[in-house]
């Protein structure tokens, strides 16, 4: 590489972690940036670490894992989970949306669902206002609006596993409204999200090296 090209040194501290799973693999291809880690012996009680922040995925690749495990299982069913105030603020709802989140038996991959009923919406306003807005606004090429986005009524949350980008639509009827989104957690949700932000922060092409999918 020649001297006139211009490296950014970027500090990857662990591979641990949601985003850590992924992100220094991907960032490592990048010719236009210089990986500096520690090694893992020198870095504060890495075994603790991992067990705080990937502990779930640790469970499921157990040898000796619960058989609970097999079935998709429920969570934060206290209403009370960490992403409610988000999901309320950037949608501007008065109220927040009930939020069931679900894990399952597959390494990466999600949908996310939320129902909007019409009581909830401005007077005059339906389904196909909502559509129009997400047609406008979501055009690509990460976040990308689909008038159906289903296998034949049916919605497979791995069909983006191992990419960047993220398919959304609208669905369900006049009464009931279903906003629905569709990525890859590991990717779009973490890894991806982190590399997008550095890429903006340095004066990247904010797409480099993210895999966005059709």
């Amino acid at each position: 590489m020649g001297d006139d090209v211009k490296m950014t040194k970027v500090f990857i501290d662990g591979k641990e972690g949601t985003t850590g799973l992924r992100i220094y693999d991907r960032l490592s291809q990048r010719a236009d940036l210089s990986m500096l880690t520690l090694p893992e012996r020198e870095r504060k009680n890495p075994a603790l670490r991992k067990e705080l922040l990937n502990k779930m995925i640790a469970q499921y690749e157990s040898d000796y894992r619960d058989v609970l495990l097999k079935s998709p299982r429920l969570y934060a069913l206290g209403q009370q989970h960490k992403h409610l105030k988000e999901m309320q603020h950037y949608s501007g709802l008065v109220h927040a949306p009930a939020f069931f989140p679900v894990v399952a038996d597959y390494f990466n991959g999600m949908l996310t669902i939320l129902s909007v009923f019409r009581e909830q919406l401005a007077e005059g306003y339906g389904v196909n206002d909502i559509r129009e807005l997400y047609r406008a606004r979501y055009t690509g090429p990460m976040v990308r609006y689909c008038e159906a986005m289903d296998e034949h009524g049916y919605l497979a949350s791995g069909k983006l596993k191992d990419l960047d980008g993220m398919d959304i639509t609208v669905s369900g009827n006049e009464e009931r409204i279903t906003l629905l989104a569709r990525f890859d957690n590991l990717g779009k949700g973490a890894s991806g999200a982190a590399i997008q932000l550095m890429n903006i922060l340095i004066g990247s092409d904010p797409y480099a090296g993210l895999t966005l999918g059709k």
